[in-house]
């Protein structure tokens, strides 16, 4: 299945965003530009992610977005406090075994500034969105936490933040979707009894992204990932589920790689 136009236009034109500087040392541009994690104001940003200030998204883990968009493709009104605008795109949906289907929606919002109203300041980019500011297409990703700070953050496929806070030694989610994360393993556990296994992204060592996610029948979805540079950390490369149904996706060869197509191939 090929991208739209309209969407590969838009992808295109936002590939060429113009860097930016952010925090009190320059932005780190792979996919799109975003700020320093050893950058001395970075600790503060970081611990205000996960407020209602700063929400995003706000769908389910795997399926469409809930309730269903609009026949427009609008979401419902934004979250309470947020004050951002969601918009959302289904790219592939393939029913699975058990319900672990591979869903895949691009997601848009509009909360592109991460705001921390104690130092007053706002931040581009915090969330690090791909594949470019504003827009998700993944299945997220996991964040060490900055010295200062103890709790992990959990950045859900629709850009939704969960903090992971440090409780009697286990790592767990505090706002009852019951997440438990061990960072010894990377594995991280849901409380529909999926099972997320993560890798540390080369050279990011504060970076995590699943590459398995499996349920209580054994049914999985693994998942693989670009080694281009400027495509290396959040740019899916294939998906492949338990009947061997496969999604590939392609790129450009240019110095900050855009996503081109994504096809399905059915199983032999």
């Amino acid at each position: 299945m090929r991208l739209s136009h309209a969407l590969a236009v838009a992808l295109f034109v936002i590939g060429f965003a113009s860097p930016v500087i952010a925090q009190n040392k320059p932005a780190q541009c792979f996919d799109t530009c975003e700020p320093d994690p050893t950058s001395g104001s970075y600790s503060a940003t970081y611990a205000v992610r996960p407020q209602s200030k700063n929400a995003r998204a706000g769908s389910s883990i795997l399926s469409r977005p809930t309730p269903i968009p609009l026949p427009d493709g609008h979401l419902p009104p934004p979250l309470p406090g947020s004050e951002s605008y969601s918009y959302a795109i289904p790219i592939v949906s393939l029913p699975g075994r058990n319900g672990l289907d591979v869903n895949l929606t691009l997601f848009y919002n509009s909360a592109v500034w991460t705001v921390d109203t104690v130092n007053s300041t706002a931040t581009f980019n915090a969330d690090r969105d791909f594949p470019s500011y504003g827009f998700r297409l993944g299945y997220g990703l996991i964040e060490a936490p900055p010295t200062g700070q103890t709790s992990y953050t959990l950045t859900e496929p629709d850009g939704s933040q969960r903090e992971l806070r440090l409780i009697s030694g286990t790592y767990l989610s505090v706002d009852s979707s019951y997440i438990d994360w061990t960072p010894s393993t990377l594995l991280l556990r849901r409380k529909d009894g999926t099972r997320w296994t993560y890798q540390q992204v080369t050279g990011a060592t504060t970076f995590y992204r699943p590459i398995k996610i499996q349920d209580t029948n054994g049914n999985f979805i693994s998942i693989t990932y670009g080694t281009a540079t400027g495509a290396d950390k959040q740019a899916i490369a294939t998906i492949t589920d338990t009947v061997n149904r496969v999604v590939t996706f392609t790129y450009d060869t240019s110095a900050t790689p855009r996503l081109q197509t994504i096809t399905v191939a059915p199983p032999l």
